[in-house]
């Protein structure tokens, strides 16, 4: 993966070797580079309904990270990206579920009001999960 524009495609093409790899790169671009990693957030919610957990679990720290600042970041309107990190908290793979919890956890990411109480019940939810990592 060379740009962040090459990574859009994959991250939502048909083969998941090149969709984990675009995540991937998202992910770490997101960290040098977030405002140009923000053009791929429409990409990375889609992304985050993926069906390898390794996808969603890249897309949702993705997006995490895009929306500790989202009036500066984020430059395409789309659904809050915190709707797709709060259902993780339900995804059926346990590594998601906890990438969920930790992002949601984290101090930095501030959710907006409306999903408050959507995470915080989530989050109660995860309290009984099977999974020890969770």
């Amino acid at each position: 993966m060379d740009s962040v524009d090459e990574a859009r495609e994959a991250v939502v093409g048909p083969a998941v070797d090149q969709r984990r790899e675009a995540a991937r790169f998202l992910f770490s671009h997101s960290r040098a580079d977030p405002a140009a990693t923000s053009e791929a957030a429409e990409e990375l919610v889609d992304a985050a309904e993926d069906a390898n957990p390794r996808v969603r679990g890249h897309a949702l720290a993705t997006l995490s990270y895009l929306g500790e600042a989202p009036d500066q970041v984020l430059s395409t309107p789309v659904d809050p990206p915190s709707d797709a990190l709060v259902a993780g908290l339900t995804d059926p793979d346990g590594g998601v579920r906890q990438t969920a919890v930790g992002l949601l956890s984290a101090p930095e990411n501030s959710l907006p009001e409306g999903l408050r109480a959507d995470a915080a019940a989530g989050l109660v939810d995860c309290l009984d999960d099977y999974n020890d990592l969770v």
